[in-house]
C-alpha cells in the first residue's frame, strides 16, 4: 500500500473490514474509507461504525503518539499540517 487508491489498497481495506467483521465489529465491508460526518462515528445509512474508527483504534494500538500523528518527529512534513488532534477518537 502507497496511499493512492488502486487494488492493493482497496484489497487491504476490504481484509481489514472483513477481519473485523469476523471479530464482531459492526462495521460495513464495502472497500471504503470514509470520513465520520460531523461529530458521528457511525454511517446513518449502514447504521455500522466507520471504518476510519477501527482503523484509528488498531493504529493507536501500535503508536503511542496516538491521536497526535503529526506531531510525531517521523510524521512527513507535507502532512504535519494537514493532520489535527480529531475530536473523538473512540
Amino acid at each position: 500500500m502507497d496511499g493512492t487508491v488502486n487494488q492493493a489498497t482497496s484489497d487491504a481495506i476490504g481484509g481489514f473490514q472483513g477481519f473485523g467483521r469476523g471479530q464482531g465489529w459492526k462495521m460495513a465491508v464495502d472497500y471504503r474509507v470514509d470520513p465520520p460526518t460531523g461529530e458521528l462515528n457511525f454511517a446513518s445509512i449502514t447504521q455500522t461504525q466507520y471504518t476510519i474508527v477501527y482503523l484509528n483504534m488498531a493504529y493507536g494500538m501500535v503508536r503511542s503518539d496516538w491521536p497526535e500523528v503529526g506531531l510525531a518527529p517521523d510524521c512527513p512534513s507535507e502532512l504535519r499540517s494537514i493532520l489535527r488532534t480529531p475530536k473523538f477518537v473512540w
